[in-house]
């Protein structure tokens, strides 16, 4: 099977990660580690108990990613895509890269123009407007993440190297 594997910044995702209503599956790796993240946390010398939750919640992220990461260069199998380079605004690697990897390379070639067409309206829209009934309320203008010097030590003292690798 195809899989992709998303991944953002690791500021920006430890950010998003541990936000009021989003860490509930940083504070259940706490309770309930995995085998990766026990393994990450020995060869740091890190108490999982006492890490705070963005060093934990760090850690699990990497874990993560360097499962893919792991995957991808052993088997050749399963596709890593930098949400910012190539989803965010990329008609191209959207349409030219990763459509075709999920599958969709005959349909984009039957039509390759309406897919490019229908590929930039998806970027151009936010993702959560089911609640918003004026159109102009759901154009993408960007986000803003706030980094603090929390996320900001934790990606990368947990996330840096990574990161430098895909």
């Amino acid at each position: 099977s195809r899989v992709p594997f998303v991944y953002r910044k690791a500021e920006d995702a430890l950010a998003k990660a541990t936000m009021r209503n989003r860490d509930t599956v940083c504070v259940k790796s706490r309770r309930n580690p995995s085998a990766a993240l026990i393994a990450k946390a020995r060869e740091r010398g890190v108490d999982l108990e006492a890490s705070s939750p963005h060093d934990l919640c760090a850690m699990h992220l990497a874990t993560l990613l360097e499962a893919a990461v792991r995957e991808h260069e052993a088997t050749g199998t399963g596709m890593l895509i930098s949400y910012d380079r190539d989803i965010l605004s990329n008609v191209d690697a959207m349409v030219n890269v990763i459509l075709p990897y999920l599958g969709l390379g005959e349909d984009i070639k039957a039509n390759p123009q309406v897919a490019r067409e229908r590929v930039a309206a998806i970027l151009s829209m936010r993702s959560d407007t089911s609640m918003l009934r004026e159109p102009e309320d759901q154009g993408w203008t960007g986000e803003t993440i706030e980094i603090t010097d929390q996320v900001r030590v934790a990606s990368q003292a947990h996330m840096g190297e990574l990161m430098g690798r895909t």
